[in-house]
């Protein structure tokens, strides 16, 4: 190809934070309508007639970030062995695109075949949709209401400003899915993955997932639970983790590149190896939407968490609690799994009797969860699901507030209770709750999505007006279509 666009869809974790740590828990995912793009394209607008496979001179890759003002300039240098690094000039590019280019060169080699590298100067474009970054201060500076009306009036891939250090995110994962989305673009760039009516196989998909986890844990310096570079590639599902030991050898071997680069080929063939056999692995996801009707709607909340540090004291706290940890996970796992099948019910209610599944759902709407049950021209069994999914939340939320407590750090801070516990009285609101890790820089609700999406605006209004925190309504949705998506090949 002479010209790749990939993206990769945010991630919202409702239900999992922090279990989702253990294989033996799971945790649901949603992928969203805000995409990270990655761009590749040669900077002579045709491919390489060259026959060569090396890459014995130097080649020139320019990284854009428009949304940063960034412009990189790094050299790929290969030599008689097959060894690839990069120039000096790399230590200045984030190290997440960095190992994308270093190991996804050789990968791509490696799962496509002796294909032949490009030899004439490519560039490579980085663009988030805007629900990724706080829009809060731009919307001050402009004068706009906090409103998802705004929103809309801002341009596409608003400038971000500041460092990378200083600008707030949403928390929907950039890094994975910049990782995911940039990976996708090169190995169709390349050659090593050919999508048939502009569609990724699923054992390249499958891949793709797997390289990107290595990449992504190797960028990161540690390995994570990975359930956003699954919701990157795959999107909305029920995840559950893989263990550490498969991928620590390969983390080890791409740590040591930096003192031995003569190990290069090695290292890919150990991580293609471990990559493309899927045995190896023992994550699952299996697919999971929110059911008919419902809608999940995000708030931006200013005032960011810094998820690492509250993850490691929560598991210093675990590992020092073991008895007490182990009761409050067990109650936990059960309540997130309860989740689970409750959705799994009105997808079945639903196909069941789809008009008395909406009739239902649309009585409820104009009610705060107190009334629903006093509606009798309506099916009791859904109302008492949707009863059932409201309370599950609140048990979830008062376990994972409790766990915060414990270990010292604010997984559902008292402002952001008062906020939800004042949104759930809403009419049409079936929960809202803190996602992930918690903290204080983000928060989701799921509604009863009707036609004029009167709960949306009725929890606009209200989120614009809290006084306490200051949150800003946000236009991401589910995107039940998730997943890596090409957007264009040339």
């Amino acid at each position: 190809a002479t010209g790749v666009r990939c993206s990769a869809p945010g991630k919202v974790l409702i239900v999992g934070g922090y279990l989702i740590l253990d294989r033996e828990n799971k945790g649901l995912v949603i992928s969203t309508t805000a995409r990270f793009h990655s761009s590749i394209q040669y900077v002579e607008q045709e491919a390489t007639e060259a026959k060569q496979t090396n890459l014995s001179d130097p080649l020139s890759v320019s990284i854009l970030s428009p949304q940063f003002s960034s412009k990189n300039q790094i050299q790929i240098l290969e030599d008689d062995n097959g060894c690839i690094r990069l120039s000096e000039e790399a230590e200045q590019t984030p190290v997440y695109i960095r190992l994308c280019l270093l190991l996804g060169l050789g990968l791509a080699r490696a799962y496509g075949g002796e294909k032949v590298i490009p030899t004439k100067p490519f560039q490579i474009m980085l663009q988030a949709d805007n629900d990724f970054y706080s829009q809060q201060q731009l919307m001050e500076s402009r004068n706009l209401p906090k409103s998802m009306e705004s929103y809309s009036k801002l341009q596409k891939f608003e400038p971000v400003h500041g460092s990378l250090s200083e600008i707030r995110k949403t928390g929907l994962g950039s890094s994975a899915t910049l990782v995911s989305s940039l990976l996708a673009s090169l190995f169709i760039f390349l050659g090593a993955i050919e999508p048939k009516n502009g569609e990724i196989s699923s054992a390249d998909k499958s891949y793709l997932h797997n390289i990107a986890q290595v990449v992504h844990c190797a960028a990161q310096g540690k390995v994570g639970s990975g359930f956003d570079i699954s919701t990157a590639v795959f999107g909305s599902q029920s995840y559950s983790r893989f263990s550490k030991s498969i991928i620590e050898g390969v983390l080890t071997d791409i740590d040591a590149l930096t003192t031995n680069p003569n190990s290069y080929g090695k290292v890919i063939e150990q991580i293609h190896s471990l990559c493309a056999d899927n045995d190896k692995w023992d994550y699952s996801h299996t697919l999971f939407q929110l059911p008919p009707h419902l809608s999940m709607v995000l708030g931006d909340v200013n005032a960011g968490a810094n998820t690492p540090s509250m993850v490691s004291k929560l598991l210093q706290w675990k590992r020092e609690n073991p008895e007490k940890a182990q009761q409050l996970w067990k109650e936990q796992g059960m309540l997130n799994d309860s989740v689970g099948e409750l959705f799994s019910k009105l997808q079945s209610k639903y196909d069941n009797n789809a008009e008395d599944y909406i009739t239902t759902l649309n009585a409820c709407s104009n009610l705060p969860h107190s009334q629903w049950e006093s509606q009798t021209a309506i099916d009791s069994q859904i109302v008492s699901v949707i009863l059932e999914l409201h309370k599950v939340f609140i048990d979830i939320r008062k376990n994972l507030k409790q766990m915060g407590v414990f270990a010292g750090v604010p997984i559902e801070p008292d402002e952001q209770t008062r906020l939800i516990d004042s949104t759930i009285q809403l009419p049409g609101v079936i929960t809202a709750a803190v996602p992930g890790a918690g903290g204080f820089d983000a928060l989701f609700a799921v509604v009863i999505d009707t036609a004029d999406s009167r709960i949306q605006s009725t929890l606009e209004k209200h989120w614009v007006e809290w006084t306490e925190l200051s949150v800003l309504p946000q236009l991401v949705r589910e995107d039940p279509q998730g997943g890596i998506h090409l957007e264009l090949s040339l």
